[in-house]
């Protein structure tokens, strides 16, 4: 949803040249995406025990889901990231745990691109423009994991996709704000809501 919504607002009619800049936003993100695949292949989830069981009901059609400690308890939210992966697995007949892998990693990347292509400068890009996500990526010091690129685990990658995305809309459009960015803000905000609040009525 979230890189959906930045789809739908910024398609381009026609491709334009990439410049020297784009070229560069590919490195750090392919080092992104490839340190958080090899992180997710030598690492389980942080909260496999809970989400993998969720998984696994929604990849097989049980909706809700239950709380997989207390079966008698459904889930009324904080699953939508199971949910992703639940159904890409079964439409595409392959395990939940490789689509989790491979798409925690695709997400990680992709919430570098929308926090670059937020935070630099329109007229004239730099590389100046990417020390502010590879502060957050790899300097922001919280609970000992120094950045976003140490927690490929868990809702994290995708949450913060969202939030990303929440903030390239702000920056790009808080002086002319109109209809249609309040409709795909919100389009967004709903998807983090999904992932991460969790509803018990």
């Amino acid at each position: 949803q979230a890189i959906l919504s930045l789809f739908l607002w910024r398609r381009p009619r026609s491709p334009g040249q990439w410049d020297s800049a784009q070229a560069w936003a590919l490195l750090p993100t392919l080092l992104i995406y490839f340190s958080s695949l090899a992180y997710r292949l030598m690492s389980t989830d942080d909260d496999f025990y809970v989400h993998a069981p969720v998984q696994g009901m929604l990849s097989r059609g049980m909706f809700p889901p239950y709380n997989p400690f207390f079966i008698e308890i459904p889930l009324n939210g904080h699953y939508g990231r199971d949910l992703l992966l639940g159904g890409v697995a079964a439409m595409l007949g392959i395990t939940v745990i490789m689509v989790e892998v491979l798409s925690t990693a695709l997400w990680q990347a992709a919430t570098y691109a929308i926090l670059w292509g937020a935070l630099n400068h329109q007229e004239k890009a730099s590389w100046k423009d990417h020390l502010a996500p590879m502060l957050v990526f790899f300097g922001v010091n919280c609970g000992l994991n120094c950045g976003l690129n140490f927690l490929p685990l868990n809702n994290n990658p995708i949450a913060y996709m969202y939030v990303a995305t929440c903030l390239w809309f702000f920056l790009h459009h808080r002086s002319s704000p109109t209809l249609m960015v309040g409709v795909l803000w919100g389009f967004t905000l709903g998807g983090l809501a999904i992932v991460y609040e969790t509803h018990f009525g």
